[in-house]
C-alpha cells in the first residue's frame, strides 16, 4: 500500500501526458448547484429513484425486496429490480425522469463543475473514461475533449488520434435507453460496447491508469475489473492506482492489490472531499516536470 505518497513514475506518466484517468461517481458527488444539493452516489441515487416510481404504493413486496438488496449492498441487483418494477408498471418514463434530474439537477438550477474538475483539468490526462451518466465532467469550462460512448464503433481510432478524448463506459445521461445500470445492463455493454471494452483492455497493457472518485465497493468499479483486469493482471502489465480513503480496511486494499494488480493510494477523509486534496497535491507534483523532463 502507498499511504499518501505518489509514486514517481505515476507522475512522470501523467506529465508525458500518457496517463489514463477513471472517473468514478466520487467526482462527480463533489458537485453542488445553488440549493447546495449534491448528485447521489450509487445506493443513494437508486433509493431515489425508488421513491419516485413509488414502489412502496405499486408494490409493497418489490419495495421489501429492494430494501434487503440495498442493505446487503447487492446494487446491480436493486438496479434490476427497480428497472423491472418500472417496466411492469408502465413507469419507465418516471424512472427515466428521475434519473436524468438525480445526476444533472433540476433543469433550472443544474449540478455545477467542483474543484475536482478543475484539478482534472489541471493535468489534463489526454484519455479520460468515466462510468458517470452526468455531463458535469463535458462542460468543465476550458476541457476541449471529444466526448465519446461505449456504443461508438469509432472510440480505438478517436484514441489513437492522440486527440483528448472523454470515454463514457456506461453511456451518457442523453441516451437514458442506453446506459449501464442494471446487471443485465451488463450484459448489453459486452454485445453492444465490445469495441470499448477492447480499447480499454489494450489501454491496460501499454498505459497507466488511476482511478479517482472509486471506492473498493464500488459496483461500478468491481464489475469493470472483474471482466477487465482479473485473470489478465501479470508482472508484464503496466502499473495501475487507484486513490481511497485510508479508512479502507489493510485486507481489502490488499486483495485489491493481488487480484487486480491495482495499488492504492490512500488519503486522508476526515474532509470528505472524496480524496481531492491528495489528488491536488498529485497535480502539484505534474506540473514541477517539465515537458519531456521525465525520470528513467
Amino acid at each position: 500500500m502507498l499511504n499518501g505518497s505518489w509514486p514517481q513514475r505515476l507522475i512522470d506518466t501523467a506529465a508525458r501526458k500518457s496517463l489514463v484517468l477513471f472517473v468514478g461517481s466520487g467526482v462527480s458527488a463533489s458537485c453542488r448547484n445553488s440549493q447546495n444539493q449534491a448528485p447521489p452516489t450509487w445506493e443513494k441515487l437508486l433509493t431515489h429513484l425508488a421513491d419516485a416510481i413509488h414502489l412502496t404504493e405499486v408494490d409493497s413486496g418489490q419495495r421489501a425486496t429492494f430494501d434487503r438488496l440495498i442493505k446487503s449492498r447487492q446494487l446491480l441487483d436493486a438496479a434490476e429490480l427497480l428497472k423491472y418494477s418500472a417496466n411492469q408498471h408502465s413507469l419507465t418514463s418516471d424512472l427515466i425522469r428521475a434519473l436524468k434530474e438525480a445526476v444533472q439537477g433540476p433543469p433550472s438550477d443544474p449540478f455545477l463543475p467542483s474543484d475536482w474538475h478543475k484539478s482534472i483539468g489541471d493535468i489534463n490526462p489526454s484519455v479520460i473514461i468515466t462510468t458517470n451518466y452526468d455531463k458535469i465532467l463535458d462542460s468543465t469550462h476550458g476541457f476541449t475533449y471529444a466526448i465519446s460512448s461505449y456504443t461508438n464503433e469509432d472510440v480505438d481510432s478517436q484514441i489513437r488520434s492522440n486527440e483528448p478524448i472523454i470515454v463514457k463506459l456506461h453511456g451518457s445521461i442523453d441516451e437514458p435507453s442506453k446506459i449501464i445500470l442494471t446487471r443485465s445492463d451488463y450484459a448489453r455493454l459486452h454485445r453492444d460496447g465490445s469495441t470499448a471494452l477492447d480499447v480499454v483492455r489494450a489501454l491496460m497493457w501499454t498505459r497507466t491508469f488511476l482511478f479517482v472518485g472509486y471506492s473498493l465497493s464500488d459496483p461500478d468499479l468491481q464489475a469493470l475489473l472483474q471482466d477487465v483486469f482479473a485473470a489478465r493482471w501479470s508482472q508484464n502489465v503496466s502499473p495501475h492506482y487507484i486513490l481511497i480513503s485510508k479508512e479502507t480496511s489493510d485486507h481489502a486494499q490488499e486483495m485489491f492489490r493481488h487480484c487486480y494488480g491495482v495499488s492504492p493510494i490512500t488519503y486522508d477523509d476526515r474532509s470528505g472531499d472524496y480524496g481531492l486534496k491528495a489528488f491536488q497535491e498529485f497535480g502539484e507534483r505534474v506540473s514541477e516536470i517539465p515537458p519531456y523532463a521525465t525520470s528513467t
